[in-house]
């Protein structure tokens, strides 16, 4: 179990620090993390979006408050490091 909760542990600080570093400096992720790319979406059960996911580990309510958060980078870190488990 300790070693599952390490490996969760370094897959969200990782996800966590890509994603910061991608709302501070733009460019395609962004257009596709905003959801500006045309095309269709699957059939099916829509599935936990990459985003919500991130949303929801940083104690955000909206993308909004995420992107104003990851904009700081101090502040980003602070709430990094604190939704480790």
């Amino acid at each position: 179990m300790s070693v599952r909760r390490t490996l969760w542990s370094s897959i969200k600080k990782r996800r966590n620090k890509l994603i910061g570093h991608a709302l501070r400096h733009g460019g395609l992720l962004v257009l596709i993390i905003e959801g500006c790319v045309e095309g269709k979406n699957a059939w099916g059960r829509p599935r936990m979006e990459y985003m919500q996911q991130i949303i929801e580990d940083q104690g955000c309510t909206s993308y909004e408050e995420t992107k104003r958060k990851a904009s700081n980078r101090e502040e980003w870190r602070i709430s990094t490091n604190q939704s480790q488990d």
